[in-house]
């Protein structure tokens, strides 16, 4: 069915010269552009997010703590209000972390072998093009001593580049020492960067995710040669060293130390004994 304000043409004349994108052209440009997931959040009317000419987040870096979910709606009504000319990407951690592998195993491959990588390098993925770089944190399976670099690397990409990055922190997947994407010179560098703020939607509970265990207390490092290890603790089969593991003897007492004077006195006997008979046969 045609459009009746446009009559299916996409675009209303305003004089001989000026015409106007109708909404049907547009919202048939956003359902194509759109992200999936953000297409189908609802609908809503106003953020806090943005709110011009006074309130502009998309223009700034930030820290924010949000579920996923509830700041859907807030991205569809950004986008909706923003227009054609607004790019956004969104990325997790472990997409940046696969595109910079890629891109080592990109230099060593041969051109011909590496014509269908979609991107050579995080500046490809997160450059400057972009007007807001959204990071989802929180989606490594396991600890990646690289990744703390790599985050570090793409958020200074958008820092030259004098554009906004928004780092999304959900309650079930907190920043900090536990985080696989954590380190202690990225934590800095967004305390100093990145202000923080926390988005209070809908009560949700979810499995803790891109997290590891709260790191044990610090015990004190004792030589294996001052520790008692009872049988019942060794495990079957297992080896110990004698250097290491050295039996520790009760010191003998005093009295057992000394011989009695009957004992000496005996023991002399039977030596006298003993020399006379061996005397007595080499003379026989």
């Amino acid at each position: 069915m045609a459009c009746k304000r446009c009559g299916g043409t996409g675009s209303i004349p305003i004089d001989h010269m000026t015409v106007q994108e109708c909404l049907c052209s547009y919202a048939m440009y956003l359902k194509q552009t759109m992200d999936k997931e953000i297409l189908a959040a609802p609908a809503i009317r106003v953020t806090p997010f943005y709110d011009p000419p006074e309130v502009d987040f998309t223009k700034k870096s930030h820290m924010i703590k949000v579920w996923w979910d509830d700041l859907l709606p807030h991205l569809r009504r950004i986008l909706i209000k923003k227009g054609r000319k607004f790019r956004l990407k969104i990325v997790t951690d472990e997409h940046l972390k696969r595109v910079w592998l890629g891109t080592e195993s990109y230099k060593a491959k041969q051109a011909s072998q590496s014509e269908d990588t979609p991107y050579e390098n995080l500046a490809d993925l997160i450059g400057e093009r972009y007007d807001l770089v959204i990071i989802r944190l929180g989606f490594l399976g396991y600890k990646n001593v690289a990744m703390p670099g790599i985050l570090l690397e793409a958020l200074k990409i958008r820092e030259v580049a004098c554009k906004p990055t928004w780092l999304i922190e959900e309650p079930n997947s907190p920043w900090g020492e536990c985080h696989r994407s954590y380190s202690i010179e990225v934590a800095e560098h967004i305390q100093r960067r990145y202000p923080s703020l926390t988005y209070k939607g809908q009560e949700r509970t979810a499995p803790p995710r891109g997290v590891d265990a709260k790191p044990k207390s610090p015990v004190e490092d004792v030589a294996l040669e001052d520790m008692e290890l009872p049988e019942s603790i060794v495990a079957p089969g297992t080896v110990l060293s004698d250097t290491k593991f050295k039996p520790k003897l009760k010191p003998k007492s005093h009295d057992n130390m000394v011989e009695s004077q009957d004992s000496v006195v005996d023991r002399l006997a039977n030596d006298k004994v003993l020399c006379s008979a061996k005397k007595k046969g080499r003379r026989s």
